[in-house]
């Protein structure tokens, strides 16, 4: 058991030495921007500290993604000339910057051959929430915290596709619930060894979002597929942690999850830029993908530890 727990170490020791540079990869396309950077330093609660410093003891691949969102958030503010302008500009039938087809292609693929994406070259649905009704009972984006431990408690693990989207009441006949009817592509993991599942229902708390056109934060979305730890709560499920992006899946076979898996980051990890869905959306500068044949078992591996 010593020896086996010896090479564990060995080999996060040495995941962390191959750790990429993703910084390299957008740096020639990055200027200073000193006001966005004192507006975030002057942030003092208790959530954007968290969200500022690493947890104690971890190691370099770590604070590499820590660094992600500045050089994302910077790379958002000047690549297009003008600050927070959305990438769905460039795919627009008349640009804002007047630039032509051939251009917005070139600049696309230039892009892609540093390991940074747009979300829209990922032929995902665009993020659209359902409206909430007056009185619709929320929970707040820092409720809980994210850390890669959590998905011990996993009870079930599942690639699912959603089938439909709906609001719930509770009791006293107040909107708090998303209810997910989801199709299951595949069971990869099963505390009581359940694999034939086809169908499941899952239930999940309301996170509000602030401004913006949407009303909720990480809402799955109707007709994508994602990769969905849950565990079990009367007659549904529940996301295991549905305060943040759930793993998503694109028709070609990658996955999109944010910095907070920083032992999923190696070095085909690529940057992706996307909006934001509110305000309070942590997590818009903090999107990654991978496209390789062992995510899942990597990702497996964070649930079995």
């Amino acid at each position: 058991m010593k020896k086996e727990s010896m090479l564990k170490q060995e080999y996060r020791d040495l995941k962390c030495q191959n750790t990429p540079m993703l910084w390299d990869r957008i740096e020639t396309n990055l200027k200073e921007h000193p006001e966005r950077i004192m507006r975030n330093a002057d942030k003092t609660t208790p959530q954007s500290q968290w969200r500022t410093f690493s947890i104690a003891g971890a190691a370099a691949a770590f604070l590499l993604v820590i660094s992600l969102p500045w050089h994302v958030s910077r790379l958002r503010s000047n690549s297009s000339g003008t600050e927070e302008k959305s990438y769905y500009q460039y795919e627009s039938t008349q640009p804002v910057s007047q630039e032509t087809d051939s251009e917005t292609t070139q600049k696309n693929q230039d892009f892609t051959s540093q390991g940074v994406l747009y979300y829209s070259q990922l032929n995902l649905t665009e993020y659209e929430s359902l409206s909430l009704p007056t009185g619709a009972v929320t929970v707040s984006e820092d409720s809980a915290y994210f850390s890669e431990a959590l998905l011990r408690d996993t009870q079930l693990l599942c690639l699912g596709t959603v089938a439909s989207v709906t609001l719930e009441t509770n009791e006293n006949q107040q909107t708090a619930f998303l209810v997910y009817d989801v199709v299951v592509d595949s069971v990869n993991y099963s505390e009581d060894y359940v694999t034939d599942l086809t169908r499941l229902t899952i239930k999940s708390p309301i996170v509000r979002a602030i401004g913006q056109k949407n009303e909720i934060l990480y809402q799955l979305q109707k007709g994508e597929t994602y990769l969905l730890p849950l565990k079990k709560q009367a007659e549904s499920w529940e996301l295991l942690f549905p305060f943040a992006p759930q793993i998503q899946k694109t028709e070609d076979g990658a996955y999109l999850f944010h910095s907070g898996y920083n032992s999923l980051i190696d070095d085909q990890t690529s940057v992706v830029v996307m909006d934001q869905e509110g305000s309070n959306d942590f997590y818009y500068d903090r999107m990654l993908l991978r496209n390789d044949d062992t995510f899942l078992s990597d990702y497996l591996s964070l649930i079995m530890h």
